[in-house]
């Protein structure tokens, strides 16, 4: 709906307020208020509910809403005596006041997918708006991208269950290879028919993709194999013997319908298996075909065909395969057109409901679609709609997540898991464990999201899904991250990369190898973590819409400033400044900054080290998973300080430092926290104070074992044990981190120094040798 009042017209799906002709720029968490407010404009709001629900928790403040409201008045013209369209109520909150006129969005006609971009993704499509709890979803981008893919895929991948047997006249032409394969793509199908039946293309190639994935056999999402076609997938023919997809699958398979005399005939050629094979069907109904010669190639393959209830009107089999095809393309216009074309019981059954409200889901339309959904939940009683209520929630669930409403998705959730318990629907029933799951996760709360997501696997290898297994186990690594376990978590990743490939989830693979460089990196292995990136890049090559491209930029560019490539990664830095949106993306230019001030201090520029760590350590970061960036941030800010002589600044943030370290009581902050203390006892001259606090850091850092935290505890350690001829002590610390100065800058120099303070020449021009190699620049004795 769009929502117009006085000169004003806002948009939420395009998430734009304008007056008149012009856009009223808004920060993100003050179009949420706003936004918040005039759809609940039949009641008062209160301070409590708005502030969850403007930024998904309930620990912001009074003074952050109040400035919040300051900036949606002067927006909207108001201030806080006259008050023409929000209404503060005294001791409770505010309401909306102003008189508010509706009318639907105008429809926009979604293109065919031209290019690269994955249509499983609903950031993709730009409807996703953006989050307001960025600070604690922005480095989770992979499982909220995990999240968007596996809750969209169940909201329109969802394929009748029920089989038809196979018709006596049907005889198959099948030719049973010597070796069994174990995975497969489906291509388009290659159709003649007249012009009416164009829709087969991509509906013949999911219908048949999801058969065989039901009867057990790896065949790569019909999502994927659109993405990775490209402008084939529209119309021209793929060359099915690229070399791209033989690396992507061991059988390719091409589709081939012809109707002939009212009856049509479905072929199935099979490419890149030991002998020739191929099955063929022919029916009346063309879905029967194509699930004769589905379960004919499925038993020549060594598979049992699935089983499932009877299925319902072929009219229904029909508008629902039309349907799909019709969002594989992108073309969601064209989805609902055949669905308003449709006769008007058909329009009703709770199938075709479901379908409306995932097409309005994948749209944008996110009113409309819960609009759908109660209507479906409130008609569709009794036992035998349980699957298609829990699968409606599951759908439900994933509006709440774009919306940011968690508390409504996990709710949601619960009702499907309560639901499924006993269907027999083992893939709804893990989709909504694991959507339980991610939901606590993204709130920080490890401990609440394990079970869920161990349910959740479990279910998934009931259902035999190898896609859903791979996505949890992804979020599974990332558990392993967010812990300080980057050798754990990169062990895991790699057997996820496998099962991705092997199943051709090409956006799935994509923040996998992000997730493995980012690990790498923790470790130290820049040069790694550089060829991983090579695998996306550039992201937009590889489908990736603008927010994730950034991260992937960020990632690249820390692998470029590890291997000496500083003015390529400081290029990359400069890319995201410039296309960043400061409203909408601050954590990501948060992140950023980090990573300039990390090149300002390889250039000596330390007041440009100064200015972005500032920057950088903003309170934007304090959320949940985002603690790593912001205590390093926080930390380079406070160095970055006493390098320029503002020892006192230094020293308060120091303090301030060590008391949020104490107040989160783990392991890992504590350690950064000692060297702050450390650092502030040497600049002060107390030496003796010093060194013990360099110790219980140091201790505490290897302990937690990440070497890039445990290096910027030993690093200022060692130069303080060298400046004070303590040299047989700072040979022990140095071996401590010796084996990795052959790839970080910070390791490598302090070595170098100390080699210098030994006498060690030889040694030491060697070492300076790897610091001139790791910073990009000539280094002189």
């Amino acid at each position: 709906m769009i929502h117009r009042f006085g000169d004003f017209r806002l948009d939420p799906g395009a998430r734009e307020l304008r007056r008149g002709e012009d856009v009223v720029a808004l920060p993100a968490s003050a179009f949420d208020c706003l936004l918040y407010l005039l759809e609940n404009r039949q009641r008062a709001v209160g301070k409590d509910e708005l502030i969850a629900a403007i930024w998904g928790r309930a620990d912001a403040t009074d003074a952050l809403l109040a400035q919040t409201l300051v900036r949606v008045r002067k927006a909207l013209g108001d201030t806080g005596n006259a008050q023409h369209t929000i209404l503060t109520v005294p001791r409770f909150g505010y309401r909306w006041v102003a008189e508010v006129h509706e009318d639907m969005a105008e429809p926009t006609t979604a293109p065919v997918a031209t290019g690269a971009a994955a249509p499983v993704s609903i950031e993709a499509s730009g409807t996703l708006p953006p989050p307001r709890a960025q600070g604690r979803r922005w480095r989770m981008a992979a499982t909220l991208v995990v999240i968007v893919t596996v809750l969209a895929a169940m909201a329109w991948q969802w394929q009748l269950t029920a089989q038809r047997v196979p018709s006596p006249g049907a005889a198959p032409t099948v030719a049973v290879p010597a070796t069994v394969m174990s995975a497969a793509l489906v291509f388009p199908a290659e159709v003649n028919a007249p012009v009416e039946w164009a829709w087969l293309r991509l509906g013949l190639m999911d219908l048949v993709a999801n058969r065989l994935r039901r009867g057990d056999l790896g065949t790569a999402a019909s999502e994927s194999v659109v993405g990775l076609l490209g402008a084939e997938a529209s119309g021209s023919a793929p060359r099915h013997d690229d070399p791209r997809f033989a690396a992507l699958a061991a059988l390719r398979i091409v589709p081939r319908a012809a109707l002939d005399e009212g009856r049509w005939r479905v072929r199935l050629d099979v490419l890149g298996g030991a002998q020739p094979l191929s099955a063929e069907a022919n029916a009346v109904d063309i879905l029967d075909a194509g699930r004769e010669a589905s379960d004919q190639l499925l038993v020549a393959l060594g598979h049992v065909p699935p089983k499932g209830l009877a299925t319902g009107p072929a009219a229904l089999d029909e508008l629902l395969q039309r349907t799909r095809a019709a969002m594989l393309g992108n073309q969601f216009d064209l989805a609902t057109r055949l669905i308003d074309a449709a006769a008007p019981a058909l329009r009703e059954h709770p199938e075709v409901v479901l379908r409306e409200a995932n097409i309005e889901l994948r749209r944008g339309g996110y009113l409309v679609a819960m609009s759908r959904l109660q209507r479906l939940l409130d008609s569709a009683a009794g036992d035998e709609w349980k699957s298609l209520r829990g699968r409606a929630l599951i759908t439900l669930a994933a509006i709440h997540i774009r919306r940011n409403e968690d508390s409504a998705a996990d709710q949601a959730y619960a009702e499907a898991i309560a639901l499924l318990q006993d269907s027999g629907d083992f893939n709804s029933l893990g989709l909504a464990h694991h959507g339980r799951g991610l939901v606590a996760l993204v709130r920080g709360d490890v401990d609440a999201a394990l079970p869920d997501l161990g349910r959740a696997r479990t279910e998934m290898t009931r259902a035999g899904s190898t896609l859903g297994i791979a996505q949890i186990d992804m979020n599974l690594a990332l558990i392993q991250t967010m812990r300080h376990r980057p050798a754990d978590a990169l062990a895991a990743l790699r057997a996820v990369e496998q099962r991705l490939v092997h199943i051709g989830a090409r956006e799935e693979l994509i923040h996998t190898y992000a997730s493995e460089a980012e690990n790498q990196i923790e470790l130290l292995d820049y040069a790694d973590a550089l060829a991983t990136t090579e695998r996306f890049w550039p992201p937009e090559s590889h489908g990736a819409n603008v927010r994730t491209a950034w991260r992937l930029k960020m990632i690249r560019a820390r692998a470029l400033a590890g291997v000496g490539r500083v003015d390529d990664a400081r290029a990359l830095v400069e890319a995201i400044r410039a296309g960043a949106d400061p409203a909408q993306d601050e954590v990501a230019l948060a992140h950023t900054e980090l990573i300039a001030a990390h090149l300002a201090s390889l250039r000596g520029d330390g007041g440009e080290a100064v200015r972005c760590a500032t920057i950088a350590a903003s309170p934007v970061l304090r959320n949940g998973e985002d603690m790593s960036w912001y205590a390093r941030a926080w930390l380079f800010k406070i160095r970055a300080l006493r390098d320029e002589g503002r020892n006192d600044d230094a020293a308060l943030e120091s303090t301030r430092f060590d008391a949020w370290a104490r107040e989160r009581g783990d392991a890992w902050a504590l350690a950064l926290a000692d060297t702050t203390l450390a650092d502030q006892a040497w600049a002060d001259g107390r030496s003796e104070v010093a060194f013990g606090l360099y110790a219980r850091a140091l201790g505490g850092a290897e302990r937690v074992g990440v070497p890039i935290d445990t290096i910027a505890v030993a690093e200022p350690y060692l130069n303080a044990l060298i400046e004070r001829a303590r040299l047989d002590e700072a040979k022990a610390v140095n071996g401590r981190i010796s084996p990795w100065a052959d790839r970080d800058l910070r390791a490598a120099a302090v070595q170098a120094r100390l080699f210098e303070a030994l006498g060690e020449d030889d040694a030491a021009v060697r070492a300076r040798g790897v610091v001139a190699q790791l910073s990009g620049r000539e280094v002189t004795r």
